[in-house]
């Protein structure tokens, strides 16, 4: 049966993709800014150990970052790039490498590839493990060519 159109569809229609839209906007602005403080850190450490070193550009920075740190990588990679404005790695190269999850049993000692914290044992099919790699976020190298 074919419901004709009314403005009443219409507005609920359109009001409601005014909330997804304005849900998005919020959920990019909560990701944007975790990510930009986190890029802004790694900016100081980079221009810190520049100073100490007395370096005037630093041409790469080699970034680690843990699957399950938390962080996402999509992000940051968009806002490293501004946070690197007007400073001495504003022409530098970003390189980031991910670091897969890796979990070790405490029941039967299996140590495991994981995305999640909440990942069973392959072996012993537990669910009592310690994350052993996967958390890191670091600055790896600055390079000088």
């Amino acid at each position: 049966m074919k419901v004709p159109f009314t403005f009443k569809k219409s507005f609920e229609f359109w009001y409601y993709c005014k909330l997804l839209y304005e849900n998005y906007l919020l959920l990019l602005n909560f990701l944007l800014m975790h990510e930009l403080s986190i890029a802004m850190n790694i900016v100081e450490i980079a221009c810190e150990q520049a100073k100490i070193n007395n370096l005037s550009a630093i041409d790469e920075i080699e970034i680690e970052v843990g699957e399950l740190s938390g962080v996402e990588i999509d992000a940051l990679k968009f806002v490293m790039e501004i946070a690197k404005k007007e400073t001495i790695l504003e022409n530098s190269r970003t390189i980031f490498t991910l670091i897969p999850g890796l979990a070790r049993c405490l029941i039967c000692s299996k140590e495991f590839v994981t995305d999640s914290f909440f990942s069973q044992c392959p072996e012993c099919k537990r669910f009592n493990f310690q994350i052993i790699q996967g958390q890191e976020l670091r600055v790896k190298s600055l390079n000088v060519f």
